[in-house]
């Protein structure tokens, strides 16, 4: 049997037939938003196997080398669901594919404690109307800071620590809110935290409004440790991450004045860094770092908006914002939309000019003041928290149309409320 084998390959290669050849093929195509083709998506990620390409300003992408017939390709971004699209690449051409995202408009908003447990609030159309989540059996009797959306499903809470059951507060749910479970152990500082950032729900980062620590967890918040208690600072009003490696937390040195610090590996180590343009009884509000490294902050007592290019070692004052602001929060959309607040109810927003106006909800009272601001990665669609002067109760206005109108939400109690935050938001 081997011989006859043997001699019927020596004829196949006399005769010249070789085995076929796997062929490739080019593609290329454009993402837009669903049901909208007047603005492609840029930063797109196009997933193919174990390698991945973006998508450019106009919403362009190409892959050079993809093997003949069906193929897989997922396209992944903040704020949007993920596409997963089967292609047939034909061998030795450019195939060409368009794809739409949709946008996600799904969101949470936390604030003091009422009847008995920190109120929750969820949307689900992008802040138009709210419910409220949790009972007192689940959820500490404790006022809730701070809430860091991950996607439709995923969220993560903190607030005060729950001194009844001797733990800090951190609520996570995995369900849209169905259920929720305190993840923080004992073993942790028991400190009230403020501030929470995660960019993928498995890397996570909190920090304390009333200390200095920082803790940290690699698993999705089945294990924390301690990443620093800073002898440099005396609280943190904000955290912020652009690709879960470089870290930032805000807020006031401990000889007074705003400070930062500054983590290039993920909170193994801190670098302290002072903002030198403040003044020693100013402190910083609100961080954000974009995806192109720029760094933007937010100050109280005259401090206004600042931007750094070097990573937050130095920054400037941002002039168009005019002097003597007291700002305290801090939205930013893809890097050039920027929303903040100052007291006495003003809302800003950076016009395409670079000049900031005004853009305060028509029916909302010029005492109240705005807790937080937030947008959904479209830029249009974002949602704000005003809250009475005499501190009362708070409403949530929402917008379509990128802050030209304000439509008041629904909401089912007058909660105070503190932070807000939707998929692929700022936090």
């Amino acid at each position: 049997m081997k011989r006859i084998v043997l001699f019927f390959s020596t004829l196949m290669i006399l005769a010249g037939c070789q085995a076929p050849t796997a062929g490739y093929g080019s593609l290329e195509g454009v993402v837009y938003p669903k049901d909208n083709q007047d603005k492609a998506l840029s930063m797109v990620a196009v997933i193919y196997g174990d390698s991945a390409t973006y998508t450019n300003i106009d919403g362009f992408f190409r892959y050079d080398t993809i093997p003949e017939g069906l193929q897989g390709l997922t396209f992944k971004k903040d704020g949007y669901f993920d596409v997963v699209k089967q292609l047939n690449i034909a061998r030795d051409i450019v195939n060409t594919t368009t794809v739409e995202m949709e946008l996600a408009r799904c969101g949470w908003a936390v604030g003091n404690l009422d009847s008995y447990f920190g109120t929750i609030l969820r949307t689900t159309n992008g802040g138009d109307n709210w419910v409220r989540q949790g009972a007192p059996s689940i959820i500490p009797e404790v006022n809730l800071i701070d809430v860091c959306t991950i996607n439709d499903n995923e969220c993560f809470i903190v607030g005060e620590p729950d001194t009844v059951h001797r733990k800090s507060t951190i609520l996570y749910t995995n369900n849209g809110g169905n259920e929720w479970k305190n993840l923080a152990p004992q073993s942790i500082p028991l400190v009230s935290y403020g501030s929470i950032i995660s960019k993928d729900g498995k890397k996570i980062w909190c920090a304390s409004n009333d200390s200095s620590v920082i803790i940290l967890s690699s698993d999705a918040g089945k294990s924390w440790k301690l990443s620093i208690n800073s002898e440099n600072m005396k609280y943190y009003s904000a955290i912020t991450t652009y690709d879960g490696t470089n870290i930032w937390a805000c807020g006031m040195a401990r000889e007074g004045g705003a400070a930062i610090e500054y983590s290039a590996d993920g909170g193994t180590s801190w670098e302290f860094i002072p903002v030198g343009a403040s003044t020693g009884i100013q402190a910083a509000t609100d961080i954000y770092a974009d995806i192109y490294g720029t760094i933007f902050l937010t100050g109280d007592t005259g401090m206004g908006l600042m931007v750094s290019e070097d990573m937050g070692h130095t920054w400037e004052s941002v002039e168009s914002m005019g002097t003597g602001n007291s700002l305290f929060t801090l939205s930013v959309v893809e890097g050039s939309k920027i929303w903040t607040a100052s007291e006495a109810g003003t809302l800003y927003c950076n016009a395409d000019n670079g000049k900031f106006f005004n853009s305060f909800p028509q029916d909302a009272q010029p005492t109240d003041y705005v807790n937080d601001i937030s947008f959904l990665r479209d830029g249009l669609c974002g949602s704000a928290i005003i809250t009475q002067a005499d501190n009362l109760g708070s409403s949530i206005y929402y917008t379509t149309d990128g802050g030209l109108n304000w439509s008041k939400s629904t909401i089912p109690y007058n909660f105070i409320l503190k932070n807000i935050d939707f998929v692929g938001g700022n936090n």
